[in-house]
């Protein structure tokens, strides 16, 4: 079911696309899905993202062309349902994209218990997650700023190309996120299986809350610092005290160009050789 309130008519649409602005500016748009959706697949260009834990899936939208107008004029959304997957998009043709995009667009999603499956492909804009909790979430945004706050996954796939990833209170079994030109930060994160975290020009500042864990750190070019003290070399190789030898959670992060801070619960000791699997033998 889907019920948009359109305020601009075809001929105004045109002219304002004239003119520099989007022809949607003022429409509001809302889509529902029944009960059954386990899956939800967003594809959006230029606009701001929100997606957070509610009663019931729907999706709110602010300054985007309505999925069920028939109007060709290079604005496209297309939203459907297929069994259990919801699958939204929002896109425009380069000549609209450069002369109409509108900054003040707005996606909102609200996500119940029911929903399992989330990916989002993101152009430019900013994303933010919060209260949710997913058995797999995927995140990409090209250019940006991305937030999870308070979010629980199974699987956490997080990518900015350009840009800022801040991550607070969430808590993933295994993860793997990627900044290739930007900032990391995790505040008041755990992991229970394996994260990967690998920034490639910029910084990696990330206070876990971990007590066990494998650690095994990369800063190229740039300081590395654990728990506070600054590292000799930019390779270091630990687990906390409290791990048993070779086994427990496992964290890799690395830095290509710039400095990785890292705070844990626990306290580190050196091992001589990070093993991908089996034992660990000590200093």
């Amino acid at each position: 079911m889907l019920g948009c309130r359109v305020m601009l008519g075809p001929r105004v649409m045109n002219l304002a696309t004239l003119q520099g602005m989007s022809p949607y500016a003022d429409t509001d748009c809302h889509y529902q899905g029944d009960s059954q959706i386990q899956s939800l697949d967003l594809n959006l260009e230029a606009t701001s993202v929100i997606i957070r834990k509610g009663d019931r899936f729907e999706i709110l939208t602010h300054g985007l062309k309505p999925a069920d107008s028939e109007v060709r004029d290079g604005w496209n959304t297309e939203y459907s349902v297929r069994g259990k997957e919801a699958v939204f998009s929002a896109s425009m043709d380069d000549d609209q994209f450069l002369a109409g995009s509108n900054p003040e667009s707005v996606v909102q999603v609200t996500v119940p218990e029911a929903m399992k499956n989330l990916t989002v492909n993101l152009s430019m804009g900013g994303l933010e997650l919060s209260g949710i909790s997913l058995q797999s979430i995927d995140a990409v945004l090209d250019m940006g700023t991305l937030k999870l706050s308070g979010v629980m996954a199974g699987s956490l796939n997080a990518s900015v190309s350009m840009g800022d990833a801040d991550m607070r209170n969430v808590d993933m079994q295994n993860g793997t996120v990627t900044v290739d030109m930007g900032s990391l930060t995790m505040t008041g994160c755990k992991v229970t299986g394996q994260l990967d975290a690998e920034v490639s020009m910029g910084s990696a500042t990330m206070d876990l809350r971990q007590k066990n864990a494998l650690l095994d750190l990369n800063a190229d070019m740039g300081d590395l610092t654990v728990n506070g003290t600054k590292a000799e070399s930019g390779i270091l190789r630990t687990n906390t005290k409290e791990t048993e030898t070779g086994k427990g959670p496992v964290i890799r992060v690395g830095v290509s160009m710039g400095s990785l801070d890292l705070d844990l619960d626990g306290d580190i000791q050196t091992i001589r050789e990070f093993p991908a699997s089996g034992k660990a033998e000590k200093d």
